[in-house]
């Protein structure tokens, strides 16, 4: 408790007197004002940095670690990046001296059919199917089939590459070796081709 003089004056008729008054009041501790919301948030982003520095950072090593020197094999301590040390770069492999490795070989290009024959010893009848097939299904119609013989014609195809025990060119087939079917995809007989019935 402490003790304050206050002074008043008051006015008797003629005479001014100045008195005093002890008051008596008691003295309370001043407060201080509120922290404000950005200085928490400082403080908590500071304490949070800290703990991750101590909990986090400070367990790594700390031993500098810089580029592996020539010949030596990098390592984990010893990273082959030097503008960026962190980052540990794995050794490439050295190559093997001596003759390179074969290349494989590329797809193989579409073989070029050979050209269709212009000699045939018998076109067969012009007034019944014939024209140029795929027997042996090469991927190319070079053979050529027509009905020959008489009474009973038959079926005979000149297969391209065809030798017989002469090594000459097969033109003709045996009776019953191939059989006539409407429905097998053919190219029709248009000319260029001499011999008999062979316009």
């Amino acid at each position: 408790m402490t003790r304050k003089l206050f002074y008043y004056f008051f006015l008797n008729r003629n005479n001014i007197h100045i008195s005093k008054m002890a008051v008596n009041y008691v003295q309370y501790p001043q407060q201080e004002p509120p922290i404000s919301t950005p200085v928490k948030i400082a403080i908590a982003a500071g304490v949070i940095g800290i703990l991750y520095y101590l909990l986090v950072l400070s367990k790594e090593p700390t031993q500098p670690v810089g580029p592996s020197t020539p010949g030596s094999p990098s390592t984990p301590g010893s990273p082959s990046n030097p503008s960026n040390p962190s980052i540990y770069i794995p050794p490439t492999p050295a190559t093997p001296s001596g003759p390179s490795t074969p290349l494989l070989p590329g797809p193989a290009k579409p073989m070029q059919p050979p050209a269709r024959p212009t000699n045939m010893t018998d076109c067969g009848y012009n007034s019944q199917p014939r024209g140029w097939y795929d027997i042996k299904g090469r991927g190319y119609r070079n053979d050529f089939c027509r009905f020959v013989g008489d009474a009973p014609i038959w079926w005979s195809c000149a297969v391209q590459g065809e030798l017989g025990p002469d090594g000459k060119p097969v033109m003709y087939s045996e009776n019953g070796k191939y059989a006539y079917d409407p429905n097998t995809p053919f190219d029709p007989y248009t000319g260029g081709l001499t011999g008999w019935s062979c316009p």
